[in-house]
């Protein structure tokens, strides 16, 4: 249609697209003709739309054009483009009926029948799909709409590297080193599941808001482990790749490559946040494929003189021309990174991510569990040490798509503007449905995203808050108010003192955190008073408590880094913790703590009704966590998960007194799962990733549970399972099949199983891996009722050796098993009470019961505190 001329004709075009209920249309027309708006010109009608919240820049412009066809893709209904590449266009969309946000990437129109496209294509869904990494954007689905062939990925709130540099200049040494890590880290886990990435490059590493790394676009890896997969070949194309982060063995050939060439690539992307411009910055695409092979770039401390000596020696290891003289895998690369990882970064300043329209930002979080905007949490472990042997553990864990197009986006005919609101200006796109532009391969050189993405967000010349040092003035002031503080406090003014120490600086004067309390309420009125949890923790610091003073609250959200903070339900008050309500199907998880150090969480009822996958999910450091006095019911898979993690000996994250049940109406998988990420290959000596220093006391877990209470899968050191009660679950605890990197030193003590259909505990199988001589597992002064076998392994049986065990006792009437890994005693007295109902007395025997001294003057069972 010819593009609309006034008023009428523009809403028009929006009436056809159905992409607005007509009801809610022509109330806000009527206001604009109750005004003087009417007659504006339609470009300036369009920015009302957008300003206030009813069209997205995307839609506004297309309307501008006449277009008003095929605001949806498949089920998915068109918000914003975000993005473009050698593949083709990228949209943040959203489920027409689960409401769910996702980027869905759109193939272009002229190379659905070009088969080499075609294949890609499909071969980039397959490939991320098979993946399952915080560290790697997801993918959910890929289909066809009559001629458009689409991939539907996770949505991420965030900026490429490319654009974080471009817009901002060099990042500080301590960015680029944790950047580096959990890119490594992420391309670490697509390599050992078979993937290599083949594009590595600033423009396909994400930053979210809260910090997290997100590996994107792995339309160009290789499945090197599928000898069918000859795609490259068949179509005779002999190099893939970016000129600018091309490793020199790749511009030979793309076929032979190996995970070297991804941490050649990675090592160009350093040198590009370290300077600010690509290893090669002038040339042609052809001498920059030969400077590849044969030059050195300039020196990285040449052009920027706080590079440390160590930083750029990793840098050159991984810029190496040779593939032998280069890191041999990206784990190694992270253990390189993991000193300048240790202390915690700010998340990105506002100013370096994305801003969407108001209508595209509408229920925006609901799906994509971003992170509040916190800190950047260090890297958890190494994945080695010098000496072979964990440090503190590795981690297995913008949205700009790919940028390697010359061609700024066709130029709409019209732009809507808004008076006194230039900021909703649409940005020009190209045509998209009747011929999705296409764009250069991907041999060419890396460029800046096109204008078009930078009217989303300011450039600034502002320094990151931690690069900001005081002035002179404010040295001076410093000075002063400490002098006027000690004469006051000389003086016996220890009332000003105290106010001035501990309600303005919000500190001891001896640097003591203070605690303040900041509430979640549904009608927030006044200091401190919050209408999201996410508000609240983003306006909380060590020493504060936050306290929830809502019936239920619905919100999945991640806490990274969270320090000293306490987090509980308000005291009286029962909080019941769901999934959002406009998050369509299932989410990942109600609460996730990544780093959470001196972290309390306490007195909350988390519900996942069936449709979440953990309740609260944990990752990295946990030094004195605590976890207390939860109710947890209805994980799909489990309801607290601890993944790579470890506290410092002396300070256990302790997970105590917590009632967990399966999901109601449905079947979850595990109550508690301790879980370390598999290390393929380990290096001689190296015991992998191991979780440390963890206790879970005095829990009640009741089935249904069809696969155990509590699941070890990995290494283990000083992990201790005491005193708790599991109840009518398939397993009580499980050990998954061992593997040979790691190591089990473990106390399983004073423990009550009742009901559990196979087994108490279970070995998925007894083999060599145990057999190790730091390996120990204590398994003391158990009881195990209505359970037909106390203890079983499945598989092989090499020996149980490793397991000292006593005292452990079955009830009478369970045959004693032949051969059993532990042996157990038949008990004959009383037993505790078995009434579920009742769980404050399930399972405890009466204070005087034998029980209580039955082993030697021990007890045997869990007991009361």
């Amino acid at each position: 249609m010819p593009a609309p001329q006034n008023l009428d004709e523009f809403v028009d075009l929006v009436k056809r697209s159905g992409v607005l209920e007509e009801p809610r249309l022509n109330e806000y027309v009527k206001k604009l003709k109750a005004g003087s708006n009417a007659g504006r010109p339609v470009d300036q009608i369009a920015g009302y739309f957008v300003r206030d919240g009813l069209l997205t820049y995307f839609q506004a412009e297309q309307f501008l054009q006449g277009r008003w066809k095929r605001f949806s893709i498949g089920k998915y209904r068109v918000l914003e483009r975000i993005g473009s590449g050698g593949m083709g266009q990228v949209f943040l969309c959203e489920h027409k009926h689960l409401r769910r946000r996702v980027a869905v990437k759109v193939l272009p129109t002229s190379k659905a029948t070009d088969s080499s496209a075609l294949e890609r294509f499909y071969r980039e869904g397959r490939a991320v799909a098979a993946l399952d990494h915080e560290n790697i954007v997801h993918a959910y689905d890929i289909d066809q709409d009559d001629n458009l062939h689409f991939l539907v990925m996770e949505y991420v709130d965030g900026s490429s590297l490319q654009d974080i540099v471009s817009k901002t200049g060099p990042l500080s040494i301590d960015r680029c080193c944790h950047y580096m890590y959990w890119s490594a880290v992420g391309l670490h886990y697509a390599n050992v599941n078979g993937l290599i990435h083949r594009d590595v490059k600033p423009g396909n590493i994400l930053v979210d808001r809260s910090g997290v790394v997100k590996i994107l676009d792995l339309g160009l890896a290789r499945f090197f482990r599928d000898s069918d997969d000859h795609l490259t070949r068949k179509f005779d194309e002999t190099v893939l790749g970016t000129a600018d982060y091309l490793a020199p063995e790749q511009a030979l050939d793309s076929h032979t490559v190996d995970t070297r060439a991804d941490i050649y690539s990675l090592g160009a992307t350093l040198y590009f946040m370290l300077t600010g411009q690509p290893p090669f910055k002038e040339g042609t695409v052809a001498q920059k494929l030969l400077w590849h092979q044969s030059k050195e770039p300039v020196p990285a401390s040449e052009l920027r003189k706080d590079v440390p000596p160590a930083v750029e020696a990793i840098l050159k290891k991984m810029m190496a021309k040779n593939p032998d003289d280069r890191y041999q895998t990206l784990q190694e690369v992270a253990d390189d990174f993991l000193p300048f990882t240790q202390t915690p970064i700010n998340a990105p300043p506002v100013e370096e991510m994305p801003s969407l329209s108001a209508a595209a930002n509408a229920g925006a979080g609901s799906s994509t569990m971003e992170g509040v905007r916190t800190v950047t949490p260090a890297p958890r472990t190494p994945l080695t040490s010098p000496s072979g042997s964990p440090i503190y553990n590795a981690a297995t864990s913008s949205n700009s798509i790919n940028s390697d197009i010359t061609e700024k986006p066709q130029q709409p005919k019209r732009q809507p503007t808004a008076e006194k609101a230039t900021e909703v200006v649409p940005e020009p796109s190209p045509e998209l449905w009747s011929a999705i532009t296409d764009t250069p391969p991907s041999m060419t050189s890396e460029t800046v995203r096109p204008k078009s993405s930078k009217r989303l967000t300011t450039a600034s010349s502002k320094k990151h808050p931690r690069q900001q040092q005081p002035t002179g003035k404010s040295n001076k002031l410093i000075i002063l108010l400490s002098a006027v503080g000690f004469l006051v406090i000389l003086a016996g003014a220890a009332g000003a003192g105290y106010y001035f120490f501990f309600n303005k600086s919000g500190s001891t004067p001896d640097g003591t955190p203070t605690s303040r309390e900041l509430i979640v309420t549904r009608q927030p009125a006044g200091e401190r008073q919050y209408a999201t949890l996410r508000e609240a923790y983003g306006n909380a610091k060590e020493g504060d408590t936050i306290t929830l003073d809502v019936d239920t609250l619905q919100e999945s959200i991640i806490l990274n880094g969270p320090r000293g903070i306490t987090l509980q339900a308000s005291p009286g008050k029962q909080v019941v913790w769901k999934k959002p309500a406009n998050a369509g199907g299932s989410v990942q998880y109600l609460l996730g703590l990544s780093n959470p150090v001196r972290f309390e969480l306490k007195n909350i009822h988390f519900d996942g009704e069936g449709f979440c996958e953990s309740l609260v999910k944990i990752s990295g450091r946990v030094d004195d966590l605590k976890i207390h006095h939860l109710e947890l019911s209805g994980a799909s898979f489990s309801a607290i998960s601890f993944k790579d993690c470890i506290a410092t000996e002396g300070n256990p994250a302790q997970v105590t007194e917590n009632i967990i049940y399966g999901a109601k109406g449905s079947t979850s998988e595990v109550g508690i799962e301790l879980v370390t990420t598999k290390l393929e290959n380990p290096r001689p000596n190296q015991i992998g990733l191991t979780c440390q220093h963890l206790h879970l006391e005095h829990n009640l877990l009741v089935g249904a549970f069809s696969k155990s209470g509590v699941l070890i899968d990995g290494s283990m050191k000083d992990v201790s399972i005491t005193h708790n009660r599991i109840v009518n679950t398939k397993v009580g605890i499980e050990f998954a099949a061992p593997r040979p990197e790691a190591i089990y030193i473990l106390d399983l003590t004073n423990n009550s199983f009742l009901g559990n259909s196979t087994a108490g505990i279970q070995f998925a199988q007894i083999s060599p891996p145990f057999q190790k001589p730091q390996n120990r597992l204590g398994i003391n002064n158990n009881l195990f009722i209505k359970t037909p076998k106390p203890t079983a392994f499945i598989g092989a049986n090499g020996g149980s050796g490793f397991i000292k065990a006593a005292g452990n006792y079955r009830q009478k009437g369970i045959p004693d098993q032949k051969g059993a890994l532990v042996p157990t005693k038949e008990y004959a007295g009383a037993l505790p009470p078995e009434n579920v109902a009742d769980t404050k007395a399930v399972l405890f025997p009466a204070s005087d019961s034998p029980l209580s001294t039955l082993e030697g003057g021990k007890p045997v069972g869990a007991q009361q505190k």
